[in-house]
């Protein structure tokens, strides 16, 4: 027996829809837009097929999806998505989602001047629409783009001299020069010690233990010199160990900031970012012939990952053993 329907409904984060003739059928994301549909099939008239390229465009889809990430997921993840799906947003926003084609995706990506990094977050962002809007039940029937190759990213890895990292640093405030500092010595994300609460810290500022991260259990130590500093800070610290200038728990939005305008203030290239430092970190203990699985138990990463980045360093120093090989 057909359901009844009798009215539009919400679909959390896929727009309003209505049950017609026993088959569940997408509206519009837009409830005025939906309710104006309703009165169409009250009326007698004949609903457009919900399969009909036309059903959806690219930017209700995106809409929609982003609402869906917006309840699912981080607020930074959000963003990003935004930015990147907007960029797509801008040539294909009344473009029906389930009408795209390889060779739309390639006439954008030669309109840009992005690298191959941001071509492949951008792609990630796309595919990840897609595939959430063909699921079963979704706003299209089926993915138009089932295989998208994405470019190989660049792999980023910059190191800052000392004298830059002291810029940095002299640059900084009271604030975001304490968590820089702990960032350069340690090699530990910036999202890591934004995140971590005094009682993650040890008594002494031997260590920050954090229960989850990347590869589980995180163990993110300080060097001899800077324990007492930390323990000092943990004394007076509530809450997040780490503050922003007005007492507040640094955001990740509000971190970043801070250290673009230090960074320029300082005089240093785009590149030297909070995360060069961890680069750095790294760099430097692989030179000294620290061993790879120890650096990367350390960082919080996998060896795999380390080597990927780093191998060329290894590299070196077999040339450097082959050579004076006798």
């Amino acid at each position: 027996m057909a359901r009844p329907s009798k009215g539009p409904w919400l679909r959390k984060g896929r727009g309003w829809w209505v049950w017609n003739q026993g088959v569940r059928v997408y509206l519009s994301h837009d409830e005025g837009e939906a309710k104006r549909l309703w009165h169409k099939v009250q009326s007698g008239e004949p609903l457009e097929d919900p399969a009909a390229p036309h059903a959806t465009t690219f930017a209700d889809a995106m809409e929609a999806y982003c609402t869906e990430i917006e309840r699912t997921r981080t607020e930074r993840h959000l963003r990003g998505t935004h930015w990147r799906l907007n960029q797509l947003c801008e040539h294909w926003a009344k473009r029906p989602l389930s009408s795209l084609k390889l060779a739309d995706v390639e006439s954008v990506l030669q309109k840009k001047t992005w690298g191959p990094t941001t071509q492949a977050n951008v792609l990630t962002s796309l595919r990840g629409l897609l595939r959430w809007a063909s699921r079963p039940g979704g706003l299209i029937p089926s993915n138009p783009l089932p295989v998208l190759t994405l470019p190989r990213a660049e792999t980023r890895v910059n190191v800052l001299s000392k004298k830059q990292i002291a810029a940095l640093l002299k640059a900084a405030g009271p604030e975001l020069r304490l968590i820089l500092k702990a960032l350069a010595e340690t090699g530990a994300r910036p999202s890591e010690l934004i995140r971590a609460k005094a009682s993650d810290c040890d008594a002494d500022g031997t260590a920050i233990r954090l229960a989850r991260g990347k590869q589980g259990r995180r163990l993110i130590f300080f060097p001899p010199g800077s324990r007492k500093a930390i323990a000092e800070l943990r004394k007076k610290a509530v809450g997040h160990l780490f503050r922003q200038p007005n007492g507040d728990p640094w955001s990740e939005f509000w971190f970043y900031t801070l250290v673009r305008k230090a960074r320029d203030k300082a005089g240093l290239p785009k590149w030297a970012t909070s995360y060069a430092l961890r680069h750095t970190w790294a760099t430097e203990r692989l030179k000294a012939g620290r061993p790879i699985a120890t650096v990367a138990r350390m960082m919080g990463t996998s060896v795999t990952l380390l080597d990927k980045c780093y191998g060329h360093f290894a590299d070196q120093d077999l040339r450097e053993e082959a050579d004076g090989m006798g």
